[in-house]
């Protein structure tokens, strides 16, 4: 009776053996298997990464060529009109009343720019986060814009009509 009972608690230990062996046999491939799609979703990503890094870097290659064939193109150009320029500078005599009437255009151009930022700055308010930048003038309207200070990020720009004070806002 007493080898009954032994090869019984035998029998049933063995069997509980056998089925714990399976369940930590069953976790550990598990365990593996999340490991191995974490890997390969970190190296997908740095694949990405990698991927959009030199994307950025010839996107960025292509603008700087693209720039600087434009600073060339702008440079010939700049040399042509200035010898143009001089050339009629030198074959043509100028007159002082002339000469004055371009500073005095200028001036204004300068004062009209300043008079643009102060209304946009007006209607902004105090705040020490922001700059004011001239961006152009288009339709007889000067074009400001709101930029962050930290990240030059545009937030809101401003059409203004110099000549009567009022301006549009673009978003």
């Amino acid at each position: 009776m007493k080898n009954k009972k032994k090869k019984i608690i035998i029998g049933i230990i063995a069997i509980i053996l056998v089925i714990a062996i399976v369940l930590l046999t069953i976790n550990l491939i598990n365990i593996r298997k999340e490991k191995q799609n974490e890997e390969t979703v970190v190296e997908n990503t740095v694949i990405e990464n990698e991927t959009d890094n030199n994307e950025l870097n010839n996107e960025n290659e292509i603008e700087n060529e693209i720039t600087d064939n434009e600073n060339d193109n702008d440079n010939n150009e700049n040399n042509v009109s200035k010898n143009t320029v001089q050339n009629k500078i030198e074959n043509t005599p100028v007159e002082d009343s002339e000469q004055e009437v371009d500073e005095e255009t200028i001036q204004k151009q300068g004062n009209a720019q300043e008079k643009a930022i102060s209304i946009a700055k007006k209607d902004w308010g105090e705040d020490n986060t922001v700059y004011f930048s001239f961006e152009g003038k288009n339709n007889g309207k000067y074009r400001v814009c709101v930029r962050k200070v930290d990240t030059t990020y545009a937030i809101r720009y401003y059409m203004i009509n110099v000549d009567n004070g009022t301006f549009e806002i673009e978003e």
